[in-house]
């Protein structure tokens, strides 16, 4: 993805599905996977319908939660499990989930309450039949979220993803000492904001002080309609380069080929229409928001929280959370399975 073109890009209709076939054939299997090495008793709790509720309802508190946590599974079944998020991810977005789980044990110790605190405390779901009809699996526990969607043998959805960190940076008296797992995502909107000129900067700054979280939190997914801001498309080139290296940083979460077909589908719906918007401090200290918002493209991160060291973020599809239009499409054209 060169971040130098399409900044212009206009909307040529309704973007298509996420991702290929080949994708989707490989991903189910390894779902089928984790679940064949699980024992019959506890497989159950891995598994949900399709329909059921339970697949829209994802948070990223540390909260009790269907599906079953990884501290309850088998080693064989972990490893099955990191497999597929090997497969899922990319390199950067496989180090940033495993990153997200092992902050729990600093966390614990910054907390005194290590026993809550928990690196295995996350847990999987499976929605359907992977690789038939409609069908899905998720990842969840604190400060992670990771949601995707298939039709048959197709990915069709692979938000929202939500990555948190706490702590944002970790204090040099505990493990992982200095580790930040969300830097690049920090460091790219601050380069940005920063490097505004005072008229850009005007357009691009919504608040002086920060909401205090996402906004497009759990149930609110719909709470932000208007784009607000600076658009990409009144930005000198270098800002604008910086806003779509930013977008592009969320889609290379994923493995290549999903995030080639998600940063088509913002191509498509036009990036010089996206703005980025940010509330609260310049100075890298104090608690700070910001977002990047357009036809498609939705991308919140706030660092307000524990004195501006705690991070939450979350990337939406606007049209494609949960699979979207393309999966309804999959039904009315009565292409799905019974299961």
């Amino acid at each position: 993805m060169d971040n130098r073109q399409h900044a212009a890009t206009g909307t040529s209709g309704r973007a298509g599905p996420v991702g290929g076939r080949a994708s989707g054939v490989i991903m189910a299997r390894l779902v089928r996977e984790v679940l064949d090495a699980l024992p019959d008793q506890v497989r159950g709790r891995a598994t949900r319908t399709f329909g059921d509720p339970n697949r829209r309802d994802w948070h990223y508190i540390p909260r009790p939660r269907a599906g079953l946590p990884l501290r309850e599974m088998g080693e064989e079944a972990r490893e099955r499990v990191d497999r597929l998020l090997r497969f899922a991810l990319s390199e950067a977005g496989h180090e940033k989930a495993v990153g997200i789980m092992a902050l729990e044990e600093p966390l614990g110790r910054i907390e005194r309450n290590e026993a809550f605190r928990d690196p295995l405390n996350y847990s999987l779901t499976v929605f359907g039949t992977p690789g038939h009809g409609a069908w899905g699996w998720r990842i969840e526990g604190h400060h992670l979220s990771l949601n995707f969607t298939g039709a048959d043998e197709r990915i069709v959805g692979v938000t929202p993803a939500f990555l948190g960190s706490n702590p944002a940076t970790v204090p040099a008296h505990l493990p992982m000492a200095g580790r930040r797992v969300l830097a690049r995502e920090s460091d790219l909107a601050f380069e940005l904001i920063r490097g505004l000129d005072e008229a850009a900067r005007q357009q691009a700054v919504i608040a002086l002080t920060s909401p205090g979280n996402i906004v497009t939190g759990p149930g609110r997914e719909a709470a932000l309609e208007r784009p607000v801001g600076l658009a990409l498309g009144a930005m000198a080139e270098p800002g604008r380069n910086l806003a779509l290296a930013l977008m592009e940083t969320y889609a290379r979460n994923l493995r290549k080929d999903l995030a080639e077909a998600a940063f088509a589908r913002l191509r498509e719906a036009g990036l010089a229409d996206v703005r980025f918007a940010w509330a609260g401090a310049f100075d890298g200290r104090g608690a700070h928001y910001w977002r990047l918002h357009g036809a498609v493209a939705l991308i919140e991160f706030d660092n307000t929280q524990n004195d501006a060291n705690h991070i939450h973020s979350v990337w939406h599809d606007r049209t494609l959370d949960f699979g979207g239009d393309p999966l309804r499409d999959h039904y009315e054209h009565g292409h799905h399975h019974a299961h």
